[in-house]
C-alpha cells in the first residue's frame, strides 16, 4: 500500500487498485498496464427521468438529488494476510436542505485483484423525499469497452416497474445497442435482476461486475454522463464522451 496525494495505491501481482481518500471512493483499477476504469465517480442517486417520470421528477428536482455533495468523515485502512480492507464513514446531503443520507462502506481488496464492494445508508431528516430516482455506484471506463455479456432480464431494456415479459438467460450486446434512441433523449439502457454482468474491450479484457448477498442488480452502459443525457433536448444534442 503508498498514498501520494489523497489517493491510495493497492498493488498486487498484475494489478492497482487506486481508491479516493477525498472523496472515499474506489477511483481507479488497472491490470496488466491497461487501466480499465479511468474514474470512480461515487455514490449515485440520480438518473435522466424519462416521459413517465413527470410527477416523480419534480420529487426529485424539489428535494435536490441531482446535487447531492459528499462529506467523508473517517478512511480506516487495514492491512491483512492476503486482504486489504477500507471503511469510509461518509454523508450525502443536498446543499441547502435539512435531510441527508449517513453511509457506511467497505471494500475489501484481496490478492487476485478482486474488489468487493458493500454499501448501506440511512436517511434522515425532516424533508425527506418521498422517493430516489436511483441508488447505485458509477464508473467511467475506457471507450473500447463496446462488449457487454450479462445474466439477468433481456434482451432489450427492462426496469423495476416492467420486466416480467423479459426472460431471465445470459445475454451479449454491444454497449451502443443497449439503448434505445427516443426523440427526446432520456433513461433507456437498464437491465433488471442482473446476477452479473461484464464490460470488455474486442480482446476480451475487461470488468466482470457480480451481485452478492442474494440480491440482484441493475445496471446500465453509456457512451455519455447521465449528467450530459439530462441535459440533451434532442437526440443529436447528446454529448458522447471517450
Amino acid at each position: 500500500i503508498t498514498e501520494k496525494y489523497g489517493t491510495i495505491y493497492i498493488e498486487g501481482k498484475n494489478f492497482t487498485v487506486e481508491f479516493d481518500r477525498v472523496h472515499g471512493y474506489l477511483s481507479g483499477y488497472n491490470l496488466n498496464g491497461e487501466r480499465l476504469i479511468r474514474k470512480g465517480l461515487g455514490l449515485n442517486f440520480w438518473r435522466a427521468p424519462v416521459d413517465n417520470d413527470k410527477n416523480a421528477a419534480e420529487i426529485w428536482e424539489k428535494a435536490m438529488l441531482k446535487s447531492m455533495t459528499n462529506m467523508v468523515e473517517k478512511v480506516t485502512v487495514r492491512e491483512r494476510e492476503q486482504m486489504v480492507s477500507i471503511s469510509v464513514s461518509q454523508i450525502y446531503a443536498p446543499i441547502t436542505l435539512d435531510w441527508k443520507v449517513i453511509v457506511n462502506a467497505e471494500y475489501s481488496v484481496m490478492a487476485d485483484g478482486l474488489v468487493t464492494v458493500k454499501y448501506s445508508g440511512v436517511p434522515t431528516g425532516v424533508q425527506l423525499p418521498e422517493s430516489f430516482p436511483r441508488i447505485g455506484m458509477r464508473f467511467e471506463l475506457d471507450k473500447a469497452c463496446e462488449q457487454a455479456v450479462w445474466y439477468g432480464r433481456g434482451p432489450l431494456p427492462n426496469y423495476c416497474d416492467r420486466k416480467t415479459g423479459y426472460k431471465i438467460d445470459t445475454y451479449a450486446s454491444t454497449v451502443t445497442d443497449m439503448e434505445y434512441r427516443y426523440m427526446r433523449p432520456q433513461e433507456s439502457s437498464n437491465r433488471a435482476d442482473v446476477r452479473y454482468f461484464t464490460i470488455t474491450n474486442k480482446k476480451g479484457k475487461g470488468l466482470k461486475f457480480i451481485s452478492y448477498f442474494n440480491d440482484p442488480l441493475n445496471f446500465s452502459a453509456y457512451h455519455y454522463t447521465t449528467d450530459g443525457l439530462d441535459r440533451a433536448t434532442h437526440i443529436n444534442n447528446i454529448p458522447y464522451e471517450d
